[in-house]
Order: C-alpha cells, then sequence, then structure tokens
C-alpha cells in the first residue's frame, strides 16, 4: 500500500509542476500579445546580485536575502575584541613598538590618537 501512495505523492507533483510551467507559459505569451512588458505574477524566480532572491507565486511577492555571520567584533577605546567560532581575541588599542636604533619605544595608536588623550 505505501509504494501507490509515493506514486501517487510523485504523480500530484509532477502534475503541480507542469500546471505551474503551463500557466506561466500562457501568461508570458498573453502578455506578448498585448505587448505588455511585465514580469508574470504565477511564478517568477530573479537572483539578484549579493544572495539576494526575488521570487513572486501567484501574486505574492517573496524576498530572500543570505546573511552570513562568522563573528562578533566590538572596538572600544581600550581594546578592540572579535569573536569567531567560540574564539576570542582581544587586542590592546595601544602597542609598543621598538626601534632598531634602541631610542625609548615609540606608541602607536589603533585610533590614530596621541598619547595625551588617554592620560
Amino acid at each position: 500500500m505505501d509504494m501507490y501512495i509515493d506514486d501517487l505523492i510523485a504523480l500530484f507533483l509532477v502534475f503541480v509542476v507542469v500546471l505551474a510551467l503551463g500557466l506561466r507559459m500562457a501568461e508570458e505569451g498573453v502578455y506578448s500579445i498585448m505587448g505588455l512588458d511585465t514580469d508574470p505574477l504565477t511564478f517568477d524566480l530573479k537572483v539578484l546580485p549579493g544572495g539576494q532572491y526575488d521570487f513572486c507565486i501567484l501574486g505574492s511577492r517573496f524576498s530572500l536575502k543570505q546573511t552570513l555571520k562568522l563573528g562578533e567584533f566590538y572596538a572600544d577605546r581600550r581594546r578592540v575584541d572579535i569573536r569567531i567560532g567560540g574564539l576570542n581575541i582581544s587586542v590592546p588599542t595601544m602597542f609598543c613598538v621598538y626601534n632598531p636604533a634602541n631610542l625609548p619605544h615609540l606608541r602607536i595608536y589603533l585610533d590614530k590618537q596621541n598619547s595625551r588623550m588617554y592620560n
């Protein structure tokens, strides 16, 4: 009995796909005869740049956008925190850099502010 239900479901899906494609082709034909330059309303799928999909089914318009979240980023005056996949990376905004001439160390700030601002 299960095999007959699986065949019935497959036939129903094939019928729905053929019906939807037939309605789309008929609608495009009517629009071309009438001289209208519009998108079909029965079924229309557009792939837009930036991972966005725009599709229309029986007059209802839907839009899907793909976003990827790799981690979290937080910046403060004292430090920069980056979280990627459970790994926490914390970087201070002030680095001590030693020059090869053995001069006193120079302070370089990531936010391009002078050292008097922090004191």
